[in-house]
């Protein structure tokens, strides 16, 4: 009887919910109300919170694509940092980069400069005074020779030489073999040691030392004045001698994985190959020298040293751009904005501006530079030795338009419009070796039967096992005999149009219609 119906229906929560729940409608209601009251308050409110969620988002969405980029990369194969590029330890009786001219080197010592040009006059740095530098070493593409005698006479100036005779190169050699001694003795010992491994800190990003790598372009410049030297002495054995000598500053820096050693790998190159072109042209070299030298450049694989140097590129920016993100927002701004302006220095707004930038923004310049590198590494061929110099790049940062894509791309901008350039000297450096190995069968040609071909076919297969191909005509290269005694050889060029072979010595070798071989004799 006591649970009857009509009881029951007025029993009541307890107190303290019955509380709880009016005073969450209280609370629900006087936020409607207040919002009712303070229309444009709540507005700006509203703004800001939404503001704060889009932005958060964003960030979100920013390192989910990289990191999904990044998965797919790896699953691909791809080396994204620098320490992917480790290499094992090499014993020191082994390891070229073990000598004491190059752990002094690496050291950046002031005082071991084994290869290091004089100059005359000015403040002391190293081993010599800052002044005068040293004569040229000529410019075949200009017509300029190598002057023995402003060698012969600079070499007197700083002391190398006490005395001088009638025969400047000579003197020259004297001078070479006199002061480089030591540093040719110790240099040598590449024929026992064949390998090279620099201990370079491959997770240090922006603090890698490359102060190696001007012992390497001093050295290529002393033996290619050494190979001349000896050619204009008419010693071709001892000139191959240098040859061999030089190309070790291509051989031991082959596998290191930094941009800028491929760089460093162009420039020692290329001396070597002027040099070579110089001996050609007198007539200098013997016919074994000659096979020699194109057995030796037939080894070199430039386009797999350019995939190497845009890999290893891809891993020194990533790399770098990890331990901005990891670092505090002041240091990431004042690494951001030294990268962006290192050649014009510091830039206070710049910092400034880094320092609040979001890491979206950051996330995404490396997105589209990691998708402009694997665009360029695509135009790579390294089974067939050649490149596509027309293949398609959507992301280079040439196509990017408008102002606001600009100002959001220009970390990317800024530090990725060297590569295209870099690629152009990759491919002049292949133009120029394989010109020197036409040059070099030419000669030997010439040397056996008393004239030059009518036609580069004539070449094969006793000269050369197969003729180069010109990347630009995807044809063998132009060639025409002029008269008995000489020849007009050349790449049809950027313009892809055969020009005639001309050449004009004021314009530079790039910016040519043709890109002629200048050493012809």
């Amino acid at each position: 009887m006591a649970y009857g119906g009509g009881r029951s229906r007025g029993v009541t929560s307890p107190p303290h919910l019955a509380m709880k729940s009016d005073t969450l409608q209280d609370s629900g209601a006087d936020l409607v109300l207040f919002a009712r009251r303070h229309p444009w308050l709540t507005t700006i409110v509203a703004v800001i919170l939404g503001g704060v969620i889009v932005f958060f988002w964003s960030e979100w969405r920013a390192e989910q694509r990289w990191q999904r980029y990044a998965s797919e990369a790896r699953a691909r194969g791809v080396k994204l940092i620098l320490a992917d590029f480790a290499q094992p330890e090499i014993p020191d009786d082994q390891n070229f980069a073990a000598l004491p001219m190059m752990r002094a080197a690496f050291a950046n010592s002031p005082i071991n400069r084994p290869f290091e040009m004089p100059s005359i006059g000015g403040r002391q740095r190293g081993q010599f005074p800052r002044g005068t530098s040293a004569p040229s070493l000529g410019n075949a593409m200009r017509g300029e020779r190598i002057d023995w005698m402003n060698w012969q006479q600079f070499f007197q100036s700083v002391g190398f030489l006490t005395e001088v005779s009638d025969n400047p190169s000579h003197d020259v050699l004297r001078a070479l073999d006199r002061h480089y001694a030591t540093a040719f003795r110790e240099w040598s010992e590449w024929r026992t040691r064949p390998r090279c491994r620099f201990p370079l800190n491959l997770s240090g990003g922006e603090n890698i030392s490359p102060s190696h790598l001007g012992l390497f372009q001093m050295a290529a410049r002393i033996f290619s004045l050494h190979l001349r030297a000896h050619l204009a002495a008419g010693d071709s054995a001892a000139a191959y001698a240098d040859f061999q000598d030089g190309f070790q500053t291509y051989r031991a820096l082959r596998d290191e994985p930094t941009f800028i050693s491929g760089v460093s790998r162009i420039i020692c190159l290329r001396m070597l190959l002027n040099a070579v072109g110089d001996g050609l042209q007198d007539r200098a070299w013997s016919d074994a020298d000659l096979t020699r030298i194109e057995a030796d450049l037939s080894t070199i694989r430039v386009w797999d040293d350019w995939q190497l140097a845009l890999a290893s590129a891809r891993g020194g920016q990533n790399t770098i751009m990890e331990s901005w993100l990891r670092g505090p927002m002041w240091k990431r701004g004042k690494m951001a904005a030294r990268s962006v302006s290192f050649l014009r220095g510091p830039n206070r707004n710049l910092e400034i501006a880094y320092q609040f930038c979001p890491r979206m923004v950051f996330r995404d310049n490396q997105l589209r530079k990691n998708r402009y590198l694997d665009e360029l590494l695509a135009r790579i061929d390294t089974a067939h030795q050649t490149l596509d110099p027309d293949g398609r790049t959507p992301s280079a940062p040439s196509l990017i338009t408008g102002g606001h894509s600009m100002l959001y791309y220009t970390l990317f901008i800024q530090s990725s419009g060297y590569y295209v350039a870099v690629e152009e000297s990759y491919i002049e450096l292949q133009l120029a070796m394989d010109e020197t190995r036409l040059a070099g069968a030419l000669e030997r040609f010439r040397a056996k039967y008393g004239a030059y071909p009518t036609g580069l076919a004539e070449l094969t297969p006793e000269f050369l096992s197969a003729l180069p191909i010109d990347l630009y005509a995807r044809a063998p290269y132009r060639y025409q005999r002029v008269g008995q005694t000489s020849f007009r050889l050349y790449s049809v060029g950027r313009n892809r149009r055969d020009d005639g072979g001309t050449s004009v010595p004021s314009v530079a070798e790039r910016n040519q219609l043709d890109a002629v071989w200048p050493s012809a004799p």
